[in-house]
Order: C-alpha cells, then sequence, then structure tokens
C-alpha cells in the first residue's frame, strides 16, 4: 500500500513519475485538497487530483475510487463559514467534486471579526490589541488555560510593524520561518565583530559593537568618537589628495582660502576662465580608524568633544581586542569565529540567558535559543571553510553578505514554536499548523490578494515576463492554465487584443490561486479570526478595498450530511469599511515635510569644456560612520 498525504502539492511531473512506479493496479491512496493548493507557483497544480482516478487505476481497469473526507475537527462553525464562502468560487469551477467542509458534531460556534483601518498603523494596533484580549500563556506542566495565537502574513516584509505591535502590548513573539540566521541578535553581534576587524571602513558594524551592552557607549561619546575621526581624516586629507593630482599643464593647485587669479595670471584677456574642481577625497577615515588612534585621555578634538574617562577605558579595552583578532587571522574560520564569540562574552551571556528563562518560567534575552543560533553559525561556518576554494575571513564575510541579499539570512535551526508565544508567520509557512486565535494581516488589493487590479479586473503577465515562470506551454498541466493563441492572430492589433485578454485571464487565475491560499490561512485558526486589511500601506496612492467576497465574513449557507443537525452559525458581523480616501487626502504621515539645505561644501560647479582645471584643497567634514 503506498499512501500520498497532501496530493494538491504534487506537480505534472511528480505525478507522472508516481504513476509510472505505482500505476497499473498496484494500491495507492492519495488524500489532498485542491482548495489548499497553495504551491502553484513552484509547479504545484490544483488539477492533480482530478486527474488521479485515470492515472491510477483499479486491478480492472477502473477508475480509481474517490471517497470525501468533509467533517473539519479543528474549526468552530464562524470560522469554517467564513473559509467556505471564500472557497465557493473554488468548488464551482473544479473538475473534481468538492463538498464544503461542516463543522464537526458538538463544534463550538467560534467568532469572525472584520476591521479595515485607514492606515497601516491602525491596521497593526487592532491586530495587537485582538490577539492580546485573547492569548493565554498556560499554567502548570499541563499548559492549563492555554490559548495560542497567530498573526499570518502574505509576505515576510510585514513582519517588522506586526512584531513591533505585539511587543509593544507587552506580548512574547516568536517569528516563525524568517530563515534570518544571520539577523539573530548573537550571529549579528559576531558578525559585526569580524566586519569591524577585517574592514576598516565599516563603521556601521563597529557602531553595533559600541551601542551594546558590552561597550555601551552613549550619544556624547560615540559624537567624540566621530569627532575624533574627523579630525584624523582632516589631518591627513591634504597629503591624500596631493598624491592623486597630475601634471596635467591645465591643473593648478591653490592653497584653501584663495580666490580665483587674476586675468592675466590666467593666461591673458581672452584665455579660458579656470574652472574650480574639489577634491572627492574617498579614503576619509572612519570610526574604526578612530578607535586605533585614540586621543590622549581628557585630550579634546578640534570641535571640543571629549571622551569621558569610562568611555576612553572602554574603548582601549576594544582597539586591543580587534588587534588581537587581527592577529589572528592565521587560524581557521571556525577558530577565528569562536575567537569572536568568546571576546564578546557571547558563550558566557547565552547561558545566563537560558539559566535565567528556566528559573522565571519565561523568556529572558533569546531564552534557551540563542546557544542554538551559535551553534548554528558555527556549523555554517565550518561547511563554508571546507568547501570554499578561499575559506579566508573576507571571502567568508562577502558570502554572508550575499547570503543575507539572497537567500533570506541562512536558515535558522529547526525547533517546535514556543506554544507560549504568539507566532508570526507567512501563510505558506503556516500550511499543517493551527491555532486558537488567528488573525489575518494586509487582506488590501496589491497585498493579499497580491495582484494587480484595474478597472477591468484582476492582471497578470502571467509566463510573459520573468525568467523564473515556465511558460504555461511547455507544463503539463497547460490545458489548466490561460492560453495565449500568438499563432492565431492575423495583425499586431489582433495580437495586443489576445495579450489583453490572456492578461486578465491569468489575473482571474492568480486570484483562484490568492482565494487558496486565503483559505488556508483562515482555517488555520480553531476559535477566533480575525481579518485586517488598511487604505494607506506606505505608497503614494491609497490601496483599493479588497474584493469583498474574499475579505468580508458574510455567512455561507452549507447543507449538512444526512444525519447530522445544521453547525450552530452565528449571525455574520457587519463590516465597516472607513470611506476610501479621495484623491484630495493628503497620505497620512506625509504631510510634515522637512527642508534641509545642502552643506556648502557638498555643492559643485560642473566643468565647462575648454575651461583650464583648477583643483582647489577642501576639507569638508567627511562622514565618519
Amino acid at each position: 500500500m503506498v499512501l500520498l498525504d497532501e496530493y494538491q502539492d504534487t506537480s505534472y511531473a511528480q505525478t507522472e513519475l508516481l504513476s509510472a512506479l505505482f500505476a497499473d493496479g498496484h494500491p495507492v491512496t492519495a488524500v489532498g485538497d485542491p482548495n489548499q493548493s497553495i504551491y502553484g507557483w513552484r509547479g504545484a497544480s490544483a488539477s492533480g487530483l482530478a486527474r488521479f482516478p485515470e492515472r491510477f487505476r483499479d486491478s480492472s481497469g477502473s477508475p480509481a475510487a474517490v471517497g470525501y473526507l468533509s467533517t473539519s475537527w479543528r474549526n468552530d462553525a464562524a470560522v469554517l463559514d467564513a473559509a467556505n464562502l471564500v472557497a465557493a468560487p473554488l468548488r464551482s469551477e473544479s473538475r473534481v467534486e468538492v463538498p464544503a467542509l461542516v463543522t464537526r458534531p458538538g463544534g463550538g460556534v467560534g467568532s469572525v471579526v472584520a476591521t479595515y483601518a485607514a492606515t497601516l498603523d491602525e491596521e497593526v494596533a487592532a491586530v495587537a490589541d485582538h490577539v492580546a484580549a485573547r492569548w493565554r500563556p498556560g499554567s502548570g506542566r499541563g499548559g492549563a488555560g492555554r490559548v495560542t495565537a497567530a498573526v499570518l502574513c502574505r509576505a515576510r516584509n510585514q513582519f517588522v510593524p506586526v512584531e513591533t505591535a505585539l511587543r509593544a502590548r507587552g506580548l512574547p513573539v516568536e517569528v516563525v520561518g524568517l530563515g534570518g540566521l544571520l539577523s539573530t541578535p548573537e550571529v549579528v553581534d559576531v558578525v559585526a565583530l569580524l566586519e569591524a576587524a577585517h574592514d576598516p571602513s565599516r563603521g556601521d558594524s563597529l557602531a553595533r559593537i559600541l551601542t551594546g551592552p558590552r561597550i555601551a557607549l552613549g550619544p556624547a561619546d560615540l559624537h567624540a568618537l566621530a569627532s575624533r575621526a574627523a579630525d584624523l581624516a582632516r589631518a591627513d586629507a591634504g597629503r591624500r589628495l596631493d598624491r592623486h593630482v597630475t601634471s596635467h599643464p591645465d591643473v593648478r593647485t591653490e592653497p584653501p582660502g584663495e580666490g580665483a587669479p587674476a586675468a592675466d595670471d590666467a593666461g591673458g584677456p581672452g584665455a579660458p576662465t579656470p574652472v574650480t574642481i574639489e577634491g572627492d577625497v574617498v579614503d576619509h577615515r572612519s570610526i574604526v580608524d578612530a578607535l586605533d588612534d585614540l586621543p590622549a585621555p581628557g585630550k579634546p578634538a578640534r570641535d571640543g568633544r571629549v571622551l569621558s574617562a569610562a568611555a576612553h577605558a572602554r574603548l582601549t579595552a576594544l582597539a586591543a581586542t580587534l588587534r588581537e583578532l587581527r592577529s589572528e587571522t592565521y587560524l581557521s574560520l571556525p577558530e577565528l569565529v569562536g575567537q569572536a564569540e568568546r571576546a564578546l562574552g557571547l558563550d558566557i551571556e547565552v547561558e545566563v540567558a537560558a539559566r535565567l528563562s528556566a528559573r522565571a518560567g519565561e523568556v529572558v534575552g533569546s531564552g534557551d535559543r540563542g546557544r542554538a543560533h551559535l551553534d548554528a553559525f558555527a556549523d555554517v561556518t565550518a561547511g563554508f571553510a571546507s568547501h570554499a576554494d578561499t575559506p579566508t575571513l573576507g571571502a567568508f564575510l562577502a558570502w554572508l553578505g550575499a547570503a543575507s541579499a539572497q537567500e533570506r539570512g541562512l536558515d535558522l535551526p529547526l525547533r517546535e514554536p514556543d506554544p507560549d508565544a504568539v507566532q508570526v508567520v507567512t501563510i505558506h509557512a503556516a500550511k499543517g499548523l493551527e491555532w486558537d486565535v488567528v488573525a489575518v494581516t494586509g487582506m488590501s488589493a496589491g497585498v493579499f490578494p497580491s495582484c494587480a487590479v484595474g478597472a477591468d479586473g484582476p492582471k497578470d503577465s502571467g509566463w510573459l515576463t520573468g525568467l523564473g515562470v515556465l511558460p504555461f506551454p511547455l507544463r503539463g498541466d497547460s490545458a489548466d492554465l490561460p492560453r495565449l493563441p500568438i499563432r492565431e492572430q492575423a495583425d499586431s492589433k489582433d495580437l495586443h487584443d489576445a495579450l489583453g485578454t490572456f492578461k486578465l485571464a491569468a489575473g482571474e487565475h492568480e486570484v483562484a490561486e490568492e482565494r487558496r491560499l486565503a483559505y488556508v490561512a483562515m482555517t488555520r485558526a480553531r476559535e477566533s479570526l480575525l481579518l485586517a486589511g488598511a487604505w494607506w500601506r506606505g505608497g503614494a496612492s491609497p490601496c483599493r478595498r479588497p474584493r469583498s467576497s474574499s475579505s468580508s465574513p458574510r455567512r455561507a449557507s452549507s447543507t449538512p450530511p444526512a444525519g447530522r443537525a445544521a453547525p450552530r452559525t452565528p449571525s455574520a458581523p457587519t463590516v465597516r469599511f472607513p470611506p476610501r480616501p479621495g484623491p484630495s487626502r493628503t497620505r497620512p504621515r506625509a504631510r510634515t515635510r522637512c527642508s534641509v539645505a545642502p552643506p556648502r561644501e557638498w555643492r559643485r560647479r560642473p566643468p565647462t569644456a575648454g575651461r583650464p582645471i583648477r583643483i582647489v584643497r577642501r576639507n569638508p567634514r567627511p562622514s565618519t560612520i
């Protein structure tokens, strides 16, 4: 017997492989829900279940038998009603019969609430308030009284405002499925120390260490260190500039403060007027250089700022730590990373946080996960050292930068979600999970659903743009996808019309994909479901109202199977949308304007052809971070 679970997520190629292996009467059972086929972007075909009876015939050659599992043992009535309403168009267009789900015997009433705010800040605040009013941690060994909660997002870029709002309510938050090993506090500190030791221009990385708990510099001492960097840059700016001045006959130099030469000095009447070009020194000293060349204790900078005695002592110790790391670059990468961890005292810090968390019964710092983060980073380091052609520190840091930008910051170590924290997770990552309370955010056109909605309906370019989409005619399930009959068009006008029709069909196909994703999101909730959106989401114009059939919690009628009572369904709540902002309304948080004149030394006069070039030494105040 072969059992195939989550069959709706298989691709056409996987179906062909399985049928080649187990067709011709081999006992095969597949379980799936085409309404939950949410991986079409990576090749999954929602029509795979419709093809199953023909591809896996029984020993007599007849199509495979089909059974239905239509009872939801998770969702209360109101939650299931909302989910069935969203999935109704999918059921009507499906090639395989998919009955609406019904609640379990004795299931609860449940609740569905919708909120549509004016701004993103108001939306996440409403989500945080909703979750805070319902979430409860467990007590005792069995977790009695626990009410679990999660906030589901369409995309990862929604995580930050949601997490910020939840933490502002004092809720413990766990971001699930982010993948950001490189964004965990312990790893960020280690990487920052390595970058500051390797590259003297990485003042941003050093600033992370300076403002952390080990050094803990205040604003006054940070300004004093920046002033020291500016003094160092000012002292050697002239020497650096002199090395870049050529011996061209039309190039002249003059000391700072002198004006333009007289006309006869420039070659007499009628001679071209010299054009001033200000030297742009790119190798200014950073705060990393200033750390290696600290002033004497109590000595003020040119602008009068002075490092405090405590700050001077801490910076002297940090400078010694960086010099020691630079002297140990002969070590292997894993050993060097271990040295950086110990130099920051992170090995002790994560152990203390784990013990305090266990004693207090709540998460302190990173809790017991700090050590796991550092161990996972050590594994990443060892893997790079064993596979890279040049396993140097510079190559490793460059690879980490690419991984942060292209691979979501590497994967976190796998572990079970914390039941006593509010999870923030994407809808795709929430597949297969469930919580008592679920909030779905971003239900605005262009966010969720993510496709663009124009005056004539949703549009999508399908496979016409982007290199990551296989052209529909080349896919095995092309019969289930929008068709673009290019060869049948007689002229360019017909082709243009065909492209418009294809984009509309592709838009409807994309809406169906988003509808499946919404169905999955809603069915993650056992008892309470919140649907949230906002008019303004950071763009220049207000978002459109989401499609009412996919976001408004209206009651959907369903007929229960024979012999079972209809589920208790409360009257659907009325959703009150704030009025759509008109064209004359100013975007919130864009009404305050700040006009800052650029510093005088940033202004440039463009050179004019035919004029002699004169280089003027300037000492602009450099950026020191």
